[in-house]
């Protein structure tokens, strides 16, 4: 069964915020006391945005595994290496090319040469499987729009163990990769999945859509805004797809929500306060950070409000 249609039923809980946590009554120059969160003790030791990821490492661009340097050519990436667009295997020492795997035609004994665009491709490396995910846009007579491709290759051989497409375009299918771990977002169908890159198979699948935030050993979160000043808050336990944590904010007018992290029991959640707006930059905002108790949904304390 293809993972875009496999799906683990969850089920998740929305809290409602204590009623002490004070909304905006004003956008402009607030006062402390207008802000959500402030009844709260303030903690100002706690480091909080540490020891996690948000995404990728941009700057990685080859995996170098035992003496051997894994790398994907697309049309930005590594034009300068390899021997053509698509995934090689070559010895750092030497560097000499130890095999060269094409991205594979749209459809067999498609015409040459290849129109297709082909970016953002990223490697993953398993064991002795390697993942490349990558974007493609059709060639001209194709389809519109871009559509997301995997290609799980043996590392002794380059030989493709596993190749599917996204069957609709970016962004109602999306890849995400946050540091070796490899998440797909549908949209149709409303869910999260993690997929196990040596395979391409779902590890769990969540019963939502949501931004990604923070990555930790533990855990993956994530937030949304919603229509009406709401902002729905998900922590999921990474190797189970377990729900941790899960909070709605209702109506927290004047306010947004900048990121998640759960971590130790706690999760942090970091909010704006608008104080202003401006005609070039729009909504100016305060933010702060409330920790509330994972297993109770309770706020704990806050940070200071930061300009």
């Amino acid at each position: 069964m293809s993972f875009f249609h496999h799906s683990i039923r969850l089920v998740v809980a929305n809290l409602v915020v204590a009623p002490f946590l004070l909304g905006v009554s004003s956008a402009a120059t607030l006062t402390e006391k207008e802000r959500f969160g402030f009844g709260l003790p303030v903690d100002t030791q706690t480091a909080i945005w540490t020891k996690h990821l948000t995404t990728r490492d941009p700057a990685r661009l080859a995996i170098v595994h035992q003496g051997i340097e894994f790398l994907s050519r697309d049309e930005f990436k590594n034009i300068d290496k390899g021997v053509g667009r698509g995934i090689s295997a070559r010895k750092v020492a030497s560097k000499e090319i130890i095999w060269h795997t094409p991205f594979p035609a749209e459809t067999p004994g498609a015409p040459q040469p290849d129109t297709r665009q082909i970016e953002s491709s990223t490697l993953v490396l398993r064991g002795n499987r390697l993942l490349c995910t990558y974007l493609v846009t059709p060639g001209e007579g194709a389809a519109n729009g871009r559509f997301w491709e995997f290609v799980i290759v043996d590392t002794a051989t380059g030989k493709i163990v596993r190749r599917e497409r996204a069957k609709v375009a970016v962004p109602q299918v999306q890849f995400t990769i946050i540091g070796d771990y490899w998440f797909v977002t549908d949209e149709r169908a409303k869910k999260t999945f993690r997929l196990e890159p040596a395979t391409g198979e779902p590890l769990w699948t969540h019963d939502d859509v949501l931004k990604f935030s923070a990555l930790t050993e533990q855990s993956i979160s994530f937030f949304q805004g919603r229509p009406g000043a709401t902002w729905q808050v998900t922590a999921l336990d990474l190797f189970t797809g377990k729900t941790l944590f899960s909070q709605r904010f209702d109506r927290i007018d004047h306010h947004i929500i900048k990121g998640v992290l759960a971590r130790d029991g706690r999760v942090f959640v970091e909010f704006g306060a608008q104080y202003d707006w401006n005609l070039e930059r729009g909504a100016m905002y305060r933010t702060y950070t409330v920790a509330f108790d994972a297993t109770t949904g309770k706020p704990i304390w806050r940070t200071k409000f930061f300009d």
